[in-house]
């Protein structure tokens, strides 16, 4: 591998991204240390600004045994140079090879950045699934908030999850480490030290075990530095002068069951798009969700009622204002998570998304430019859905991903996207379906507190009786 120069950041478009020395940096001598690497599944402007990513790099960096540096996720215009040119993914603080590091901690915040962790580590020519790392290589962890929703998917590429607050774990790691590398025995004997310590699970130990969320009420991190980066031009956002109205649905039925306050009148309508008008805003966006729990197609049927109302008023309201400002309809899709009172519902695939926006589309006529619909991606959707559901059993499609250059940056900004609208799931339906109270999910091991199955079961059984009309489990 090669290390990126000066001259090869010249000619990416945000090469501040890359090069470190913001103020509150930690350098520190990397000799007689155990170094640790805090990889971020992302952009640098993500995940520099993330408390609990500088919270580790803080802590972990106060022990005098450690040396703690961190990487990032190239954006497309460095990554296509690495790929090309066989350059390494290196640090900021040192721009050593990632490779050289004893342990890598990926912080991954998005099931979807789980396809960005296996890009980092071919990145950094490492050998991608665990078991080929027994011998050599660095450690590698995985933690953040996909991790606590669903590890599964990519346990055949983890070393170990930490699951709840890291830092008391991540000193017993490192406290492990040190015993491990001091008497020169191997990653499975190293590995083995670990499994007992609360907030750690070990695919290749742990299998069914349970695995109960680190709690450390007495440690204090260091919350009073953080980075602040000297790079201006990372974070240059637009800013977009609108207002939004969260609907969610207009269904009468889903909105008594949710328990959401009337919109539907004329009196509340005119008064927000006056109240726009006041703003000067240029664009006024209406919020729905698509696929929610027991949503039929007279539910959409009502949606679109409402639309034809919005649009109604808005161009009876229009010549109010001395500017034009636009007007859209924004669809999102529902998406189901783990460890919530709606994991057992069926879930929407891409199909039964796309059914509905054709029927929206169809039921409602836009004669006017300055009107739109803006739909997420079904594809998308799908995969995330199905990656919050399934097991290590899905590793092979996540590596053709990776091979076809699937990244997810953001939900507006995915690499190789019709990757995923190639993915046949086909073989796959069972994470979609309907589930018995006791089926048993991939990431029924992790115990949350506060998300106990009990009480999830509970809370499951009174939503389904207030959806399906009295009658349970219809």
């Amino acid at each position: 591998m090669r290390k990126i120069t000066n001259n090869q950041l010249r000619k990416v478009k945000k090469p501040v991204r890359y090069i470190g020395s913001e103020y509150n940096e930690c350098i520190k001598d990397k000799n007689n240390k155990v170094r640790v690497c805090s990889a971020y599944s992302n952009l640098y402007e993500i995940g520099v600004l993330k408390p609990k990513f500088n919270s580790i790099y803080y802590y972990l960096n106060e022990r005098n045994d450690c040396y703690l540096e961190r990487t990032f996720l190239p954006d497309n215009d460095l990554l296509q140079m690495m790929e090309k040119d066989n350059f390494g993914l290196q640090t900021l603080e040192t721009k050593d090879f990632v490779n050289e590091f004893d342990i890598i901690i990926f912080n991954v915040n998005d099931v979807l950045e789980y396809i960005n962790v296996l890009k980092m580590l071919k990145l950094s020519n490492i050998e991608i699934y665990s078991k080929s790392r027994t011998k050599k290589g660095p450690v590698v962890i995985a933690m953040g908030d996909a991790v606590e929703k669903n590890f599964s998917p990519i346990a055949d590429f983890i070393d170990f999850f930490i699951i709840g607050q890291p830092e008391g774990v991540l000193d017993l790691v490192l406290d492990r480490y040190k015993e491990y590398r001091l008497q020169n025995l191997t990653k499975i004997d190293y590995l083995r030290m670990l499994k007992n310590i609360q907030g750690i699970y070990i695919p290749s130990i742990h299998s069914n075990t349970l695995v109960y969320s680190a709690i450390n009420s007495n440690i204090e991190c260091e919350n009073s530095k953080v980075i602040i980066p000297n790079m201006a031009e990372c974070f240059e956002v637009q800013k977009l002068n609108c207002k939004t109205m969260e609907v969610l649905t207009n269904s009468n039925r889903l909105r008594k069951k949710l328990k959401l306050k009337e919109i539907d009148n004329n009196e509340y309508l005119v008064s927000f798009f006056t109240e726009a008008i006041k703003e000067k805003v240029r664009e006024v966006k209406i919020n729905f969700v698509l696929g929610l729990p027991g949503e039929n197609y007279q539910d959409i049927k009502s949606t679109c009622k409402f639309m034809k109302k919005i649009i109604r008023i808005y161009k009876d309201i229009l010549p109010v204002a001395d500017f034009i400002f636009k007007l859209t309809f924004e669809f999102e899709n529902f998406v189901i998570y783990p460890h919530t009172k709606f994991e057992w519902f069926g879930k929407n695939n891409a199909e039964d998304i796309i059914n509905k926006k054709e029927f929206i589309e169809e039921n409602v006529s836009i004669e006017n430019e300055n009107i739109k619909f803006s739909f997420d991606d079904p594809y998308v959707f799908q995969f995330k859905q199905f990656l919050l559901f399934s097991d290590n059993k899905v590793s092979d499609k996540m590596m053709e991903l990776e091979e076809a250059g699937f990244i997810f940056y953001d939900y507006d900004n995915i690499l190789n996207l019709d990757s995923i609208h190639s993915l046949d799931f086909t073989k796959y339906s069972e994470y979609f379906e309907e589930k018995e109270l006791e089926e048993r999910f991939p990431f029924d091991m992790m115990i949350i507190p506060g998300y106990e199955k009990q009480k999830l079961k509970k809370e499951f059984k009174e939503v389904s009786l207030e959806i399906n009309g009295g009658e349970y489990g219809k």
